[in-house]
């Protein structure tokens, strides 16, 4: 194992393993809480060794939202790709279950507003869309005695992900908001998990609570491993918790900026490619934990 989660993301990522982009159909949409859909896919060709837990990926879905995405021919491997000018529409998602004997992914969808929830809205079985992954956003490094956990709604796939990949005699503690209780749910705790889930309603109580609770929790005793996702403002707050007062090394912190407050996730999503396209020109590397980093939080 890795010495460190940010050393595992980023041997991994700069390894040469090929990102994929490949045709899918959706099988199924169930609502699995108050606030989120569950969507299946499949596809021939859909096809990723060595699944890590909350790995992330790109939906490429049609521009107004409706039907199925019209794809290039596909190549001799299943591999779809597109002319720089038409380059498809794209929304960030978690990977819940990945089904490689069937070539299924399963993926849980905030139904909040933005391109992802009004394609949810028109998708039916049988329309066509394409996955671009995979991205990993999670290790469980060796030699860690304790893992935090502290999240947003928006970030409740990948951590119900996560508590799902550790251990159940690893302690771990994990700090989460939702707007329903049906949404905790999502999470399955087990063993030594403990979970604390945040009732809040209105986005500008989220980071207040959040906040509040890391501030709350007493420091535990030996190495801790720290995951944070969610807002924008929130996440850069906690990294600064967690790296200044916890003291923690930078390289057992993974931090994730999930959405901006002040923002739909349609302006999220066009700002986060802004930067990865001025990155790109500047010959930085998007599989740098650091240059991730230096991007959401500056």
């Amino acid at each position: 194992m890795m010495s460190s989660v940010r050393a595992a993301i980023r041997s991994n990522t700069q390894a040469g393993r090929p990102v994929f982009s490949t045709p899918v159909v959706v099988e199924s949409l169930e609502p699995v809480s108050a606030n989120f859909v569950r969507v299946s896919v499949r596809g021939e060709s859909l096809d990723y060794p060595d699944p890590w837990p909350a790995d992330g990926f790109r939906l490429a879905l049609p521009a107004d939202g409706r039907g199925s995405l019209e794809l290039p021919a596909p190549d001799a491997d299943g591999q779809v790709s597109w002319p720089p000018a038409q380059q498809p529409i794209t929304r960030g998602l978690t990977v819940r279950r990945y089904d490689a004997a069937e070539r299924r992914i399963c993926f849980d969808v905030v139904t909040h507003p933005g391109l992802t929830y009004r394609w949810l809205q028109n998708a039916r079985p049988g329309d066509q869309v394409a996955v671009i992954g995979i991205r990993r956003e999670f290790y469980a490094a060796a030699g860690v005695d304790h893992h935090l956990i502290v999240g947003d709604t928006s970030a409740l796939p990948a951590i119900a992900s996560i508590l799902d990949g550790l251990a159940e005699d690893l302690p771990t503690t994990a700090v989460v908001t939702a707007e329903d209780d049906s949404d905790l749910a999502l999470l399955t705790p087990r063993g030594k998990q403990e979970l604390t889930g945040l009732r809040v309603h209105g986005a500008e109580q989220v980071s207040a609570a959040l906040l509040g609770a890391l501030h709350d929790l007493p420091r535990p005793e030996g190495r801790i491993q720290a995951w944070v996702a969610g807002e924008t403002a929130f996440v850069r707050q906690a990294r600064r918790v967690l790296l200044e007062q916890w003291q923690l090394p930078r390289d057992d912190v993974q931090a994730s900026a999930y959405w901006t407050l002040g923002h739909d996730s349609d302006q999220s999503e066009a700002k986060l490619i802004k930067q990865y396209e001025s990155a790109i020109a500047k010959g930085l590397d998007l599989t740098d934990p650091d240059v991730a980093d230096e991007l959401a939080f500056g």
